[in-house]
């Protein structure tokens, strides 16, 4: 029996395809532009190995074919919402659009996209609007929800993401059901050893920021078992839930980047830390020539995997089991929609 196909864009370090792979899908194309991205997919992933290049400049006739749309797309501000009715005015100079193209061209039996939590409210809630508007307009029946990494996949992470699943059939759609919660057994200090006597110098906090700290926190008195926040105007915060790593970050400069306590000294999480935080397996390569600030942006910018899968198990269910051919060709879109080109 031919598995379902998967075509996954914005692919980073191949978090989702590892999701939905283990939901049994088959991943036939995977496509980023970051040239450190793809140095640890292609460590982990082969057949397909990334296509490297900007989205935008993507062929959608050349793709092969496939069932399932999958990807996290970057929410840029939508440029032309409310000038004209039609989803390609609505969303176009935006990665979405791409998304668009390529279902306009292919139209998948089923999508899934991922998103940050802020995207439901963003421009007091017309972007995502345009965005469910858009999907509806190219034929598709759409459910979406907010889901926390630390109540739906038993990740001790507090992750929440925004996901969108698109059916091309109402029967599919009709079938589906997010996962439901199931209960946290795992601490995030479970997944974190501290007293590593060969972690990188880089990981430590030093030099000013180390100073401005120390200035109005004895660092002495911290505890091992919490996380800390760097705040520039009162040295560390802490979070209030210590068994779960707050939501990591892709940017290692943030303010919101957590601080562990490790033997006396203030400590950035290890790369195979972050990543086990995300749910990937213990044998994921990190290459060593990634460093570890772009090691810390895969696995913030990346999703958490168990998740990925169950929601990808959903999927396959509501299908009822794989099918042999997608349709091809863009049906006839509602009048007040212009056809998508192909072109930007």
């Amino acid at each position: 029996m031919n598995k379902l196909r998967c075509l996954d864009l914005f692919a980073g370090v191949g978090g989702i395809r590892l999701g939905m792979e283990g939901a049994g899908f088959h991943t036939v194309f995977s496509n980023d532009f970051n040239k450190w991205s793809k140095i640890t997919f292609d460590a982990n992933h082969s057949d397909p190995k990334m296509t490297l290049g900007d989205v935008t400049k993507i062929d959608e006739t050349t793709l092969p074919e496939f069932d399932v749309l999958v990807g996290g797309f970057p929410c840029q501000a939508f440029s032309s919402i409310g000038a004209r009715k039609g989803f390609e005015d609505k969303t176009k100079g935006t990665l979405f659009f791409d998304m668009l193209r390529v279902m306009s061209h292919h139209q998948p039996r089923m999508a899934l996209m991922e998103n940050v939590k802020g995207l439901i409210n963003h421009e007091k809630g017309e972007t995502f609007k345009t965005i469910l508007e858009s999907l509806e307009e190219l034929g598709y029946h759409v459910h979406w929800r907010l889901l926390k990494s630390s109540t739906h996949c038993n990740i001790p992470q507090m992750r929440q993401r925004v996901f969108i699943v698109s059916f091309k059939e109402k029967e599919d759609y009709d079938r589906f059901e997010f996962p439901d919660e199931v209960p946290l057994t795992s601490s995030a200090w479970d997944l974190i050893e501290l007293g590593r006597k060969d972690l990188d110098d880089k990981l430590w906090m030093k030099g000013a920021v180390l100073d401005r700290v120390e200035k109005v926190t004895d660092v002495s008195k911290l505890d091992e078992g919490k996380f800390y926040f760097y705040r520039y105007d009162r040295g560390l915060d802490y979070i209030r839930t210590p068994n779960l790593c707050p939501t990591l970050v892709a940017n290692i400069g943030s303010s919101q980047t957590p601080f562990i306590l490790d033997s006396g000294r203030l400590r950035h999480l290890a790369g195979r830390e972050l990543f086990k935080l995300q749910g990937f397996p213990d044998d994921f390569i990190l290459p060593p020539e990634v460093p570890h600030t772009q090691i810390h942006f895969q696995a913030g910018n990346s999703v958490t995997v168990p998740l990925i899968t169950r929601i990808g198990e959903k999927m396959m269910e509501a299908t009822k089991g794989p099918v042999s051919k997608v349709s091809q060709g863009s049906p006839a879109l509602p009048q007040r929609s212009g056809k998508i080109q192909n072109k930007r």
